[in-house]
């Protein structure tokens, strides 16, 4: 079996040498002259170790890299400190090196006869059983199959998916090598420090023992150059860094030079390959380098490319092409998501969305004080232990679910949640994330015809009553993990609801986190409330609040509040997939990461963080479950069996039935987180019967 590599960066070279080293045939082929890797520095994370491991090289990277202690957030203009991810760091190392460094170490061991120079990929045409590899001049190299390592403006890429127009960020970077002996005057740690700012950031970190890397991002507009080039005219890196700390500004007066580069980004490609050709590397998933993963991504790519052609051999190079995407897609669009999601923390411009960002930060400091579910999920898995992984297996703990649900509605309902939200509504926090659950809410859950729907005032806090039957009336908490979600976008399940038991449902758009951390709603629930006992004479006998996900635990929260005031309760109480612990303890969060296609554990500490912030996640109004539950109404609870909440589900139960609260759980098999949003699905109709009879009681 022959292999062509064409590209000979990172991953080229990383590829190259697997499949060497796995005693397959390889011919690298690399467009420039001599092989040599330009740029700066390049973070070296824990899971990009362990390929170098794995291919004999780590230790001439470690001899030249800087291990480092800890990565830093800071902001930009005060200085302050707004998160440390060191703990994680101390099992799970992290290098930082210069590209160059990095890029030798993998050429080194390379057999030079498998290695063409000045050799530029032009074309390619596949046939059953080979692929013709077109060189520019003309030659024409035949081998069993192509991997197009050939980097941004990839030419394979090209050929096998048309032109890919990229999106320009409008941010251009200044590249900068600072000499430590011209760096005396600051302190250099080993560590990563990234500055926050509006609309910019900056970061450095040292990559050799006598060299410090920096970088700094900025808006195109305040860079004035006709053309990107290596420029001693820094004015404009000082105009754009106006106004930063002390500390930082110490770190800029030691720049003399710096290269400009524009930033684009282009839309994640769902397959890389065709039968006999694919790629990795920044020609498969360019990427923006907020993640810190760019290189760690081709090196996983270049030994999984290489394990999966030798896995198959000859005979089996479509079959392994498959398993190689198999593999690897999720996992890469997880990481350019992850890349864009940093980028748009990173550079906030809104005030209030910087202010939002820090206290997200200041819960993360007590939920992952190390980083681990937040920054690292990315950095401690092990690519090579995933070698001896079934295809299927790897593809799920990188990110692809496989769904535990059997049932073709519960499938449908499965795929809708896991769809909920694109590539591009994550990639722009909660604000991005928001949007899309609204379009996803609004969009797949439809109000019934005929029903009546009215925006009212509760108290200052803004509603919709649904339905105008003479029955119970509820109070209808909706869920989005306190970070999104609308009454809007409730209004279909509040009016299956209402019609259940002939009443009516008032939904309150309560204010969401992270821009408005709790107490807020818990506060907008208590108003809505209040508001809604008034209006039936301060009866509250004919009320029932009800709660999916997070308005399960806003429910909860409201009821022990009530409780401790000595003011009246509703009737009953129903929730649905209840989040009601936020210091995450539950065991199910933590199982069958791919099996929940709504939640896992790093989704939950975004969500659970923002709306924390500075308070204890311990405190039963944020955490009910670990309240005093005794004194509260009649409850009925609904759980999927799979989901990552389940665990929520259980516990609160049996506490409630503890502290002496008549208790109903129904944990049901083969469906989804907060299912009866689903019309379709028959456990809902189940659900919804089971409601009823339980309001009638």
């Amino acid at each position: 079996m022959r292999i062509i590599v064409a590209g000979g960066g990172i991953g080229g070279a990383a590829a190259a040498l697997a499949l060497q080293r796995a005693g397959v045939e390889v011919l690298l082929l690399e467009q420039a002259s001599e092989l040599r890797e330009i740029g700066a520095g390049v973070a070296v994370a824990a899971n990009a170790m362990k390929v170098l491991d794995y291919l004999g090289v780590s230790e001439d990277v470690r001899k030249v890299a800087i291990k480092n202690e800890e990565a830093t957030l800071f902001d930009m203009q005060s200085g302050e400190r707004l998160f440390t991810s060191s703990d994680a760091l101390k099992t799970e190392v992290r290098y930082t090196a210069h590209r160059a460094d990095l890029h030798e170490a993998l050429i080194k061991p390379l057999d030079t006869r498998n290695i063409r120079l000045s050799s530029r990929v032009v074309s390619f045409a596949e046939e059953a059983d080979r692929v013709r590899v077109v060189l520019e001049g003309g030659e024409t190299i035949e081998a069993d199959a192509l991997i197009g390592a050939d980097g941004l403006k990839s030419t394979i890429r090209t050929q096998l998916f048309g032109y890919q127009e990229p999106h320009f960020t409008g941010l251009v970077g200044w590249r900068v090598l600072i000499p430590i002996e011209d760096a005396r005057t600051i302190e250099i740690k080993p560590r990563a420090s990234i500055w926050m700012g509006s609309g910019r950031h900056i970061g450095f970190y040292p990559i050799r023992k006598d060299l410090l890397n920096l970088f700094a991002w900025v808006p195109a507009a305040e860079v004035h150059r006709e053309s990107w080039m290596l420029s001693g005219d820094i004015a404009d890196l000082h105009a754009a860094l106006a106004g930063c700390c002390p500390q930082l500004q110490a770190v800029l007066d030691c720049v003399k030079s710096a290269m400009l580069t524009p930033l684009y980004i282009r839309e994640p490609l769902k397959t890389w390959s065709s039968r006999r050709v694919t790629l990795l590397g920044d020609a498969a998933h360019p990427a923006t380098t907020a993640a810190g993963q760019g290189a760690a991504m081709a090196l996983e790519d270049g030994v999984t490319i290489a394990f999966c052609l030798a896995k198959h051999g000859a005979a089996g190079v479509v079959d392994a092409i498959k398993e190689y995407e198999l593999r690897r897609v999720p996992r890469a669009t997880q990481m350019q998501a992850l890349a864009l999601s940093n980028l748009k923390f990173m550079n906030e411009p809104d005030p209030v969305q910087r202010s939002a960002r820090n206290g997200y930060f200041a819960g993360l400091e007590r939920l992952d004080p190390a980083g681990i579910a937040s920054f690292d999920s990315i950095s401690r898995y092990d690519p090579i232990a995933a070698l001896a992984q079934r295809g299927e297996v790897v593809a799920a703990s990188a990110g692809r679910l496989t769904p535990v649900v059997s049932r073709p509605e519960a499938r449908r309902a499965f795929d809708l949640w896991a769809s909920a939200i694109g590539f591009s509504d994550r990639a722009g926090l909660w604000v991005g994330q928001r949007a899309g659950f609204e379009r996803f809410t609004t969009g797949t859950f439809v109000m019934p015809g005929g029903v009546r729907k009215e925006p009212v005032i509760c108290n200052g806090v803004a509603a919709l009553r649904i339905g105008d039957g003479a029955g119970p009336v509820l109070l209808h908490l909706h869920g989005g993990g306190y970070t999104m979600g609308s009454a809007q976008g409730s209004a279909a399940l509040a009016a299956r609801l209402a019609d259940a038991v002939g009443g009516s449902t008032l939904v309150p758009d309560y204010r969401l986190a992270p821009e408005h951390p709790y107490p807020a709603a818990p506060e907008d629930a208590m108003r809505t409330y209040l508001w809604l006992l008034e209006q039936q004479g301060g009866d509250a006998s004919r009320i029932v609040v009800t709660g999916e996900c997070s308005g399960g635990g806003l429910a909860l929260s409201l009821m022990i509040s009530l409780r401790d005031a000595g003011m009246a309760l509703p009737a009953a109480l129903y929730l649905c997939s209840p989040f009601c612990d936020l210091t995450l303890s539950g065991e199910s969060i933590a199982r069958s990461p791919g099996h929940d296609p709504w939640f896992n554990r790093p989704i939950l500490t975004q969500l659970a963080a923002s709306y924390i912030q500075k308070a204890d996640p311990e405190l039963p109004l944020i955490s009910p479950l670990r309240g005093d539950l005794s004194g509260l109404p009649r409850l009925l609870i609904h759980a999927a069996e799979g989901e990552a909440l389940r665990d929520d589900a259980v516990r609160l139960a049996e506490a409630a039935h503890a502290a002496g609260v008549e208790t109903k759980l129904n944990v049901v098999a083969d469906t989804v987180h907060s299912f009866i949003l689903f019309d379709f699905l028959p456990e809902t109709t189940a659900a919804l019967d089971e409601f009823r009879k339980f309001v009638a009681k």
